[in-house]
């Protein structure tokens, strides 16, 4: 199969299945944009489900490195209360200045990017120093059954989940990329498989 058409079929199904995610999720995703203002950089944009969450005076540049993904998130793209720009670019090496952007956000995302740090890394270049960057994100579980279950499924789940991994650490990681993290706290709405986290960070300033 080729790359293209694995990347089509993944948006497909991808599209349905979010759609159809639980009333708990969404109120997190408002959670999380929740408040940001002026230039914002939504890392993964998928399907555009954070999309209708954002303020209106909220000025946002979401990207998906998936052509198709963003094709999904148009429609919501339109509808938002906020300008959306939307643009094909992969995290882990972003087209955009230093200090580009007040905010930055992504969810359900650095479960899949082949190299988070450097993806968080990213995230930091392109976002001012002191501004906020907020993920929810689903992590690998504690020590016990279901943290081997999750390492014994990734595999696979990793091939038909375009590179999704079910036991990835990301606090840590965005913690080894240099991110202040403020707060993390428990999130529900996905299956037991998937904890998950809303995770508050920052920017280093000068003063950090």
């Amino acid at each position: 199969m080729s790359w293209s058409c694995s990347h089509w079929l993944f948006a497909q199904w991808y599209a349905l299945l979010s759609d159809r995610e639980a009333a708990t999720i969404r109120a997190t995703r408002s959670r999380l944009v929740s408040g940001l203002t002026g230039e914002v950089l939504e890392a993964g944009v998928g399907s555009g489900l954070n999309l209708p969450h954002y303020d209106a005076d909220a000025r946002v540049t979401a990207i998906d490195y998936n052509r198709h993904m963003l094709a999904k998130a148009a429609g919501r793209a339109r509808a938002a209360r906020a300008e959306v720009a939307l643009e094909a670019a992969d995290v882990q090496s972003l087209p955009f200045a230093h200090d580009r952007f007040d905010h930055a956000v992504a969810a359900l995302v650095f479960c899949s990017v082949a190299d988070a740090e450097r993806g968080l890394r990213e995230l930091l270049r392109v976002t001012k120093p002191g501004g906020s960057l907020r993920l929810l994100e689903h992590v690998g579980a504690e020590p016990g059954w279901l943290r081997r279950t999750q390492s014994a499924l990734s595999p696979l789940w990793s091939r038909v989940g375009d590179g999704c991994r079910l036991d990835r650490d990301t606090v840590a990681t965005a913690e080894r990329a240099g991110v202040l993290i403020e707060a993390v706290e428990p999130a529900r709405g996905l299956p037991r498989l998937l904890p998950t986290r809303l995770i508050e960070g920052r920017v280093p300033s000068g003063g950090d």
